[in-house]
């Protein structure tokens, strides 16, 4: 072997182990890259064991309504699982922190916006009420959209 190919080898070798040992490099300088995952907190845990719960319940129940699970067995199973689920949402709920719908600013000005804007696009009733709940209906409408009661034709009178 010449000096060339030596050489090429040894560059090709050492590119090698430059790639392999990077992460372990990184993972050994960062320190704090392999504990992050350790230190979730005890929300994110909850949460995690609680999507954990549910895809095993929707699993527990797609194989009971397709056949592959007896009923014994999915009477057993189905009842602790939702007791643990139970459990989870009550921890979680003593962890909230308070950041619930309520405490949202000015919430109900903003809801009672939105209404409006909806109603803005609807017709109107042109007068014409339902005769069993009184609520305006248009003047196309078979069935109270309120009630859901038959409403009577309008008879057109030749004038």
């Amino acid at each position: 072997m010449d000096l060339a190919s030596i050489l090429l080898s040894l560059a090709l070798l050492l590119l090698v182990a430059a790639i392999v040992l990077r992460p372990l490099w990184d993972a050994r300088n960062s320190g704090q890259a392999s504990a992050a995952p350790q230190d979730r907190s005890e929300i994110e845990v909850l949460i995690s064991r609680r999507e954990g719960i549910l895809a095993v319940l929707l699993d527990l129940d797609f194989d009971y309504a397709t056949g592959k699970l007896e009923t014994a067995d999915y009477e057993a199973q189905r009842p602790q699982l939702i007791f643990e689920g139970v459990q989870v949402l009550k921890k979680l709920d003593a962890l909230d922190t308070g950041d619930d719908v309520t405490s949202v600013p000015d919430l109900d000005e903003r809801i009672e916006q939105a209404v409006e804007k909806l109603r803005v696009g609807q017709p109107k009733s042109n007068g014409r009420l339902c005769p069993h709940c009184g609520k305006p209906v248009n003047p196309g409408n078979r069935f109270c959209p309120h009630c859901g009661k038959q409403i009577a034709p309008v008879v057109e009178t030749a004038g």
